[in-house]
């Protein structure tokens, strides 16, 4: 048993002869023995205090830090997880001391090959310190993403003994980057815009002009109709063109009172020829307010949606389009834009085509985001601008083999106005 520096007392006791003479040699040795002994107790107490010490500190910087710190144990193969785990994991309890395995479980599948090959690779390495952003897995099933940063502590020999780092929750700091980001591509949209815009003008006014001039022959029928869908195509273009502009540059459109079955009936050509015979479409609803609106803009909105429910289907389907008068109690948890309670009018596009993952519903309205060879990536973004810009929003209700419904609610004209009546087909 450690003595402590009582043991100096007590050495004194025990070396003094019973007559109370002076201590020989032999006494003196075990004298300075003891002695010796009470030094290395008094030292081995004083270090199990700093010890102490030290563990109490590491343990309140573990309390007080955002971060969740750990510690791993190269050699057991455990981590010791400190307070904070059971808030960063949405565990009912702190994790405490637990295999090396299953740390690995908790990192997404997509990233957990990578980050295990780049632990590996800093420990049996010459590295001091290591650093890796990945997704992890919630226990409630939501993904986050997390910056992760290690110490490794090594023996004389260079080998790994021990690693102690922090998680940190990075999510909000990405999702702030990914708008930014956002934000600056819209930018460029902006001046690659307006760079186009007056050489595309200058490519179909002349379809237009000549289409005019056309249009006071005579042809036969089915000429007439094939050019009139040439300057059709060519008009909308035009304000396409224009539209983009005022959409990357968010410039005030020219707005009024919209039928919003009129909207879809007045594309019902373009509908025709673009969806093909491969894909059924079909008008539903009950929708009996108007929309204050930008023409053009609406027709953008349309066409965009129509066009990525007919790429989902490349074998052909069902196409459905669905106006109805709707009351949000409470925002839509996967809703895009100026979401909030109240009175909406819902156009929404369903298709019964191939559905999208999480992660391309989570990028789904990034600029140049696409999944298609051949696509820009702005359709969706552009529609999401529209709408943000109509102070209304879009939702998305997708899964993989159950198809695509995307839906844009747009405020009414007027939710106390009298009953426009029906407008229905």
């Amino acid at each position: 048993p450690v003595l402590g520096s009582n043991a100096v007392v007590l050495g004194l006791l025990v070396v003094r002869p019973a007559d109370g003479g002076a201590p020989g040699s032999r006494d003196r040795q075990r004298l300075e023995d003891l002695a010796g002994l009470a030094g290395v107790a008094i030292e081995r107490q004083r270090a199990d205090t700093r010890l102490r010490d030290t563990e109490r500190r590491f343990r309140l910087v573990a309390e007080a830090t955002t971060d969740v710190v750990w510690d791993l144990d190269v050699d057991a193969d455990t981590v010791w997880w400190g307070p904070g785990y059971a808030r960063l994991f949405a565990s009912e309890h702190d994790a405490g001391s637990r295999p090396l395995e299953a740390w690995s479980e908790l990192i997404h599948p997509e990233d957990r090959a990578e980050v295990a090959a780049s632990l590996r690779t800093a420990l049996a390495g010459g590295l001091e310190r290591w650093a890796r952003e990945y997704r992890i897995l919630r226990h409630d099933g939501q993904v986050r993403w997390v910056a992760d940063r290690g110490l490794i502590v090594r023996d004389p020999s260079g080998r790994a003994r021990r690693m102690i780092g922090g998680l940190a929750d990075i999510t909000e700091r990405r999702d702030l980057a990914r708008k930014a980001l956002r934000a600056q591509r819209m930018e460029t949209l902006g001046a690659l815009a307006g760079g186009v815009a007056h050489d595309l003008n200058n490519v179909l006014a002349p379809i237009v002009m000549a289409g005019d001039l056309l249009a006071t022959a005579e042809l036969p029928p089915d000429l007439a109709a094939a050019l009139d869908t040439i300057v059709d195509s060519a008009e909308r273009g035009r304000r396409l063109v224009e539209q983009v502009l005022s959409v990357a540059r968010d410039a005030a459109a020219d707005r009024r009172a919209v039928d919003p079955w009129q909207l879809v009936r007045g594309l019902q050509r373009f509908l025709d020829d673009s969806l093909g015979p491969a894909v059924r479409w079909q008008l539903t609803g009950d929708a009996r307010q108007r929309v204050v609106a930008e023409v053009t803009q609406l027709e953008q909105v349309l066409v965009n949606l129509v066009g990525n429910a007919r790429s989902a289907m490349p074998d052909g389907g069902t196409l459905t389009i669905s106006l109805d008068d709707v009351e949000v109690a409470s925002v839509p948890a996967q809703a895009h834009g100026h979401a909030r309670p109240g009175t909406f009018v819902r156009l929404a596009v369903r298709d019964d085509g191939r559905g999208m993952d999480p992660t391309t519903r989570a990028r789904m309205f990034e600029p140049f985001f696409t999944t298609r060879e051949q696509g820009t990536g702005l359709g969706l973004a552009t529609v999401l601008a529209i709408v943000r810009g109509h102070d209304g929003f879009v939702t998305v209700d997708s899964a993989l083999g159950a198809g695509t419904t995307v839906a844009v609610h747009l405020p009414p004209e007027d939710p106390t106005a009298p009953d426009p009546g029906p407008g229905g087909p």
